[in-house]
């Protein structure tokens, strides 16, 4: 479940609010009852990516005030949260196009903002390790092609230990290995060999 690392709690009356870290179902239902003008008053500015969430804030003029008033405020760091949160409100094709269209001109600002940069590096990480996991099992089969190719009563023994290898370059290495064994004998003793290593 997504987390917030600010929401708001707020007393009966909604004139307090005070930083909490809670679950996004939670937040959004108290959230949605906050008069957007709150959020506006100047010892807010950090809360102003959530007025799209409030109870009028599901409006383009809404998200074209929050705009601007981070712009004023100077706190383009705050821009990439406000489109993180103005796309949970808007899911028409038509607003999406609108705010695609609307972030798209605050491209550069939005950049250079550390939540973008942090966001982009973990989306990054999250890339190379799909890639490894996508190149170890590609390893992992091609070395298990390779043996029920050869020596296919050894393909269960071979799926059994290969799948056990999440080295890419072990995987590699044995596919070289496999290739070029001599043997039914040697493949085994090959499998085996790695069987124990495991």
């Amino acid at each position: 479940m997504l987390f917030l690392t600010f929401i708001l709690l707020i007393s009966h009356q909604c004139r307090s609010i005070a930083p909490v870290r809670v679950g996004v179902r939670w937040s959004m239902a108290k959230i949605l009852r906050i008069p957007t003008k709150v959020l506006k008053q100047t010892e807010f500015e950090a809360l102003l990516p959530l007025l799209p969430l409030t109870q009028a804030g599901k409006s383009l003029d809404t998200v074209e005030d929050m705009i601007n008033e981070l712009q004023a405020r100077n706190r383009p760091d705050l821009l990439t949260l406000s489109y993180n949160f103005a796309g949970l409100v808007f899911t028409d094709e038509v607003d999406q196009q609108w705010l695609k269209e609307r972030f798209e001109k605050m491209q550069d600002i939005l950049e250079d903002s550390w939540v973008y940069q942090e966001m982009t590096a973990k989306s990054l990480e999250k890339g190379r390790e799909e890639g490894r996991q996508q190149g170890i099992q590609a390893a992992q089969q091609i070395a298990i092609s390779i043996v029920a190719r050869r020596f296919p009563e050894l393909e269960l023994l071979a799926r059994a230990i290969i799948s056990m290898i999440d080295n890419l370059h072990q995987l590699q290495m044995l596919a070289i290995e496999l290739s070029v064994a001599s043997s039914q004998e040697e493949t085994k003793h090959l499998l085996f060999s790695l069987g124990s290593a495991i």
